[in-house]
């Protein structure tokens, strides 16, 4: 099992508090780099439905100095294509 980086998750709030508008194909490439290993948490409940009806796992960025169970995509990917869930970040 790979090691979730927590300082990746600072990469990837930093990128998403960008414009819609500035995602372009560099903006995307430094986002999958990131967010793929980037420590997140997850809280109840874990799979949520989004507004197109599919579910997903909800991982969101812990707080500063927060204590937490680490989760990052890359880890659980196998359990993600198994079970047909998509991911959505700080829902």
């Amino acid at each position: 099992m790979k090691e979730c980086d927590l300082q990746k998750v600072d990469q990837v709030n930093a990128l998403l508090e960008g414009s819609p508008e500035s995602r372009d194909q560099e903006w995307r490439e430094r986002f999958f780099d990131a967010v793929i290993d980037a420590s997140f948490r997850i809280q109840e409940p874990a799979v949520i439905q989004g507004p197109d009806g599919f579910p997903y796992v909800a991982l969101y960025s812990p707080g500063p100095y927060e204590s937490f169970e680490s989760y990052c995509i890359c880890n659980l990917l196998e359990f993600l294509l198994e079970s047909g869930f998509g991911v959505v970040i700080n829902p």
